[in-house]
């Protein structure tokens, strides 16, 4: 079932006095049934990892939101959502199967600096082959709230147009499945099942790159191995960088240091 569109202002309260867990867990209104429902007419597997109470309430101070919206509730109630088999990865406070959570993966939550680092976003997701969402808090032109996708395969941050109630049902739909067509291969289930916490599967040569003019392979012919998501986050914003620019069909050497 599509969640409500809910507040686009959900990535926490500027300035003020910071409100109290009791402000902040909305009992009466809680999200948190929606989500069931979500998750119980999903299209592909969804698994719920169960949080540790303190984690969740310290993630859900550091969000200074209500369990009034999705991710206040996914942030409280769960260590995330590991959905289709893993593929992709929604953070709530953090579990052994998922690794780190909300607070983990945004310095603005009180967690270890990104190389390159995110500014005036907060990253909320990742997938099994090394792209990000994040919701926009300043940092791209719009509305806060609004979610954006960093693809593998161009290096770039792309504007989905849904907030993140959107993406959640948007996640357990058919359309997650369109939308990775050309980056899945024969097989992909067991790989992705066997990935670590904090792991995603980096791809060589790198997605968005033929090894010469003349040849074309896709995903699955390529070589595949697992790293740890942030070491892909570092990759792809390096590469990202080198090519900034170029054309279409031209020939480049990337350097990887």
């Amino acid at each position: 079932m599509p969640f409500g569109l809910g507040s686009k202002k959900a990535i926490g309260t500027a300035g003020g006095a910071a409100r109290s867990l009791a402000d902040l867990v909305d009992a009466a209104e809680d999200a948190w049934p929606l989500v069931e429902d979500c998750v119980g007419e999903a299209v592909c597997p969804v698994e719920i990892l169960p949080g540790e109470p303190a984690a969740g309430e310290s993630t859900l101070l550091a969000l200074q939101i209500t369990t009034h919206s999705v991710l206040g509730t996914i942030a409280l109630h769960t260590g995330g959502l590991l959905v289709d088999h893993g593929w992709l990865r929604i953070l709530g406070s953090g579990h052994p199967r998922i690794g780190g959570g909300l607070r983990e993966w945004n310095a603005s939550l009180g967690g270890v600096a990104l190389d390159p680092p995110l500014g005036q976003a907060m990253i909320v997701a990742y997938d099994a082959v090394g792209g990000f969402f994040a919701l926009n808090g300043g940092k791209w032109p719009g509305e806060a709230g609004g979610l954006y996708y960093f693809a593998p395969d161009t290096r770039k941050w792309d504007a989905m147009d849904i907030v993140y109630s959107w993406f959640v049902s948007w996640a357990m739909s058919e359309r997650l499945s369109d939308y990775y067509e050309t980056l899945r291969w024969p097989g992909w289930e067991t790989e992705v099942e066997a990935l670590g916490p904090d792991q995603a599967i980096s791809v060589y040569p790198p997605l968005g790159f033929q090894p010469s003019p003349d040849t074309k392979t896709s995903i699955g012919e390529r070589s595949r191995r697992a790293v740890p998501a942030r070491e892909l986050w570092a990759l792809g914003h390096g590469i990202g960088r080198q090519i900034g620019g170029l054309a279409d069909g031209q020939t480049v050497e990337i350097k990887v240091d």
